[in-house]
């Protein structure tokens, strides 16, 4: 270190939201990331995506001990390339803020059908 490393005012400090995220093992995580339309659902696919496949892991109905314990093997693999879809809830939210990809499946679907009431066809694949 020498002088000008030291040379900084703690009160120019970035907001939280512009610092990088980081888990336990000191990998960068993105929180926050929730789909509710396509192009949401299209931005998460894109940051998870690894060789051509994403695992949609639907955790409708399973309970939070359950999917805490799914993530562990996840991380424990080392899988990265899952979004879980499930409909809104206070759980589901913090899995989003710890860096865990999520579709809002409510929102995703109301989003959707709304889009086909107001005349727009949306065709979606998912590989």
């Amino acid at each position: 270190m020498d002088g000008s490393s030291l040379d900084f005012n703690l009160l120019e400090m970035q907001p939280l939201s512009n610092l990088k995220w980081f888990d336990y093992c000191f990998r960068e995580v993105l929180p926050g990331r929730v789909g509710r339309t396509l192009d949401e659902v299209g931005s998460i696919l894109r940051t998870v995506q690894e060789d051509q496949s994403v695992l949609l892991v639907n955790i409708f109905g399973a309970s939070d001990t359950i999917t805490r314990n799914m993530l562990c093997h996840f991380e424990r693999l080392n899988i990265r390339n899952y979004i879980l879809i499930s409909p809104g809830s206070d759980f589901l939210f913090d899995l989003a803020r710890r860096g865990h990809p999520v579709i809002d499946a409510d929102q995703f679907f109301n989003h959707h059908r709304a889009q086909k009431v107001m005349g727009f066809q949306h065709s979606s694949a998912v590989k």
